[in-house]
């Protein structure tokens, strides 16, 4: 996302539960900080820059959905009106 790489999400292997963390490599210094945390734990989902927002879609969440896109706009998250749908019905999507 303009010109950076990010690390959103996850899982915790050890809980089962999803991460908000978000990570983003300065690249000036070759290190991983700590970026500003998405409003809800995703996994498996998918990023895609558009215009200056970096969009956040499909994956899951610790609910068993396949939530609402997540929005970045340079400065903080939103997240969209659409509704969630339950994982099974977005599995075909990503596996």
């Amino acid at each position: 996302y303009n010109g950076i790489i990010y690390l959103i999400g996850g899982m915790n292997e050890l809980t089962g539960k999803t991460s908000k963390q978000v990570l983003y490599f300065d690249a000036s210094k070759s290190v991983w900080r700590n970026g500003l945390a998405i409003p809800e734990g995703r996994q498996f989902s998918k990023a895609i820059q558009v215009d200056n927002k970096l969009i956040v879609t499909l994956g899951g969440n610790d609910q068993g959905k396949c939530p609402a896109n997540i929005i970045f706009d340079g400065k903080v998250w939103s997240v969209s009106k659409s509704t969630p749908v339950m994982y099974e019905d977005c599995k075909e999507v990503y596996g």
